[in-house]
């Protein structure tokens, strides 16, 4: 049976658990978030379910992007049944769940509440132990290799098989007599050894240019992964990389626009596409154990040429909630000429400074050979190489929430042609920005982006933004239909009121009270800006927009028609009323012409002819 391999921080954790003598003392982590939720789950063994499991430890972990993560302790019952209440059952809220049996950490699934579940069951499957490590097996081994310039960094992934029903795993006190499970030798001048997430659980030794790995290894497969960097001076670099235990294959993955390996029965595959970059594969022979296999990289032509290298585009994907503003910024770049650009020895081809209020920062890879690293003095280095072309660089932050606004600055060491803002549209957001300008949002399948641009961003200029918070009260409908029905709503109320609120008015009315009209418009004319934004906003679609927004206009030229039409007889109303004979001006009260004579009004009700 396949088992899904434990999360080296899950690993960490569990095997720094209280012992059972300590165990009642208080955890110093926090709780995790409370709430209404139940999880419930029973612990099985692998080899013999209908055993009994009872007394084990058993830990509920809540990870966190930000601070430290939540963890309740329990023990499970005579028949290896658990339950953690009171948890939150928000879907946005995951939980892991692990079990200590035998000295060694085991994981269930990953649980999320369903939306408006409050019961999660999960089961976790514990096997017996041994330090056996002879069914052990290495079936693929990954190099991923990547050219900084001066330097070159190797990823090494070892995939690791047992093929047995035990865990093998060698404890701590028994590591002097035992071997380790597994050893991976370092190529010789490696230096800066790292494991992921920079955390080396306790199953893990580096010492004297060598890992020793001393499990747990679970029945069926798992990764052991860890990257080192090598000096890279001159045109050629060569290393050896070594698997005492041996390989069935070897995999070699560089950036398509990095130097390619060579050695000894090394064959060139298909290239892919790996998290949107191009990748060249190189499959290598299987290696007994005890062999290793010699790797020799030409490297390409580079400049030391700094200001060769442009940026093109910085954009910003900025998503808001109660607690924070997470940023993803991606740095774009150009360099033109037949050669790539590398940065003089110790210093960056360029800083990119963070905000002062960032926190959690994290790095990805970028794409070209360009890397990201933590500057002493603060801020990112850029570094690397950066190919002729295009290139890009990732990292991720976020910046807490206070209260009902969050202020976002950013200012660059070079000059940016464009910096584009993408803002996970709520309904409750409101930007503001003197310098970004706003247009036309974006969609994707799941959200709607708010699209905020500046050009022409200078060196060292600060750009800022405010993102607020409406209340929940003034919170509209995202649906088409629900607009146009508010809306519709809005107009017929007001055309309903107008000729209540114009009666009694005549000719000696004063202008404050001749508002009916004016009111209409008024209320049409505030349909249209709601109507506009909320199509700016991607809260209608654009069918629905487009009808909707007509009917308005529609509206709008009726009633200036009306109100014009209106005016025309007014004024002719208030004319001055002539003879008919001579065209003469007279009195309304005048029964004869004073010029000509001729009778005015025939019916002898003082009505003069006009």
């Amino acid at each position: 049976m396949t088992r899904r391999a434990t999360p080296l921080f899950l690993v960490a954790l569990l095997l720094a658990m209280p012992s059972a003598s300590a165990r009642g003392a208080a955890p110093s982590a926090p709780d995790v978030p409370p709430g209404p939720g139940t999880i419930h789950g029973r612990i099985v063994h692998q080899e013999d379910p209908r055993r009994s499991l009872g007394g084990i430890p058993v830990v509920l972990y809540a990870p966190k992007p930000n601070g430290l993560p939540g963890i309740r302790q329990g023990v499970s019952d005579g028949e290896g049944r658990f339950r953690f209440e009171g948890v939150s059952n928000r879907a946005t809220t995951p939980y892991l769940v692990g079990a200590e049996y035998q000295g060694v950490p085991y994981s269930g699934a990953r649980v999320v509440f369903p939306p408006g579940e409050l019961e999660v069951e999960v089961e976790i499957r514990v096997a017996e132990v041994t330090s056996d490590a002879q069914q052990l097996s290495v079936p693929l081994a990954r190099l991923h290799i990547e050219w900084l310039g001066a330097r070159l960094r190797v990823v090494e992934s070892l995939t690791i098989r047992n093929a047995s029903a035990h865990t093998v795993y060698i404890p701590a006190e028994a590591r002097d007599s035992l071997p380790a499970a597994l050893r991976a030798p370092l190529p010789a001048g490696a230096e800066e050894f790292l494991m992921p997430h920079g955390l080396q659980p306790e199953g893990v030794l580096h010492r004297d240019g060598e890992v020793s790995f001393w499990g747990p290894v679970y029945p069926g497969e798992r990764e052991l992964s860890f990257s080192y960097v090598l000096p890279a001076g001159g045109e050629t670099i060569r290393f050896d990389a070594a698997f005492p235990s041996g390989a069935e294959r070897i995999e070699i993955l560089t950036p398509a626009a990095g130097p390619a390996p060579s050695g000894e029965g090394l064959v060139e595959g298909e290239p892919k596409q790996l998290e949107g970059r191009s990748f060249r594969i190189f499959e290598g022979p299987a290696l007994a154990p005890g062999q290793h296999l010699t790797l020799s990289l030409e490297l390409p032509e580079a400049r030391v040429d700094p200001d060769a290298l442009e940026v093109a585009e910085v954009r910003l994907r900025l998503t808001h909630d109660d607690a924070a503003l997470e940023v993803r910024e991606t740095h774009l770049f150009t360099v033109n000429g037949g050669a790539g650009v590398k940065a003089a020895p110790g210093e960056p081809l360029l800083q990119i400074h963070l905000p002062e209020e960032s926190q959690d920062l994290r790095l990805s890879s970028g794409m070209g050979g360009l890397t990201l690293e933590r500057l002493p003095e603060g801020g990112l280095g850029v570094g690397g190489v950066a190919p002729p072309g295009e290139s890009w660089v990732r990292f991720d932050y976020r910046i807490p929430v206070k209260g009902s606004s969050v202020d976002l600055v950013r200012s660059f060491q070079a000059r940016v042609p464009l910096l584009a803002l993408y803002l996970a549209d709520t309904g409750r957001l409101i930007p503001e920005s003197d310098r970004l300008h706003r247009r036309r949002p974006v969609r994707t399948d799941d959200l709607t982006y708010v699209h905020l641009e500046a050009f022409s961003v200078a060196p060292g200029e600060e750009v800022a933004l405010r993102i607020t918070t409406r209340p929940p009260s003034r919170a509209s409908s995202s649906a088409g239909v629900t607009a146009f029905v508010l809306l519709a709503g809005a107009l017929c109320a007001a055309l309903l009121i107008a000729p209540l609120l114009g009666r009694g008015v005549g000719p000696e009315a004063t202008a404050a009270e001749e508002l009916p009209s004016e009111r209409e418009r008024e209320s049409i004319y505030t349909a249209i800006r709601d109507l506009e934004h909320d199509y700016e906003t991607g809260k209608i679609a654009e069918a629905d927009y487009t009808g909707m927004r007509e009917e308005l206009r529609a509206r709008a030229v009726a009633l200036l028609r009306r109100e014009r039409e209106g005016a025309e007889a007014a004024e002719e109303s208030s004319a001055s009323p002539l003879c008919p004979s001579c065209g003469a001006e007279v009195r309304a009260t005048d029964r004869f012409c004073s010029q000509c004579g001729g009778t005015l009004c025939a019916s002898g009700e003082g009505e003069a002819t006009r």
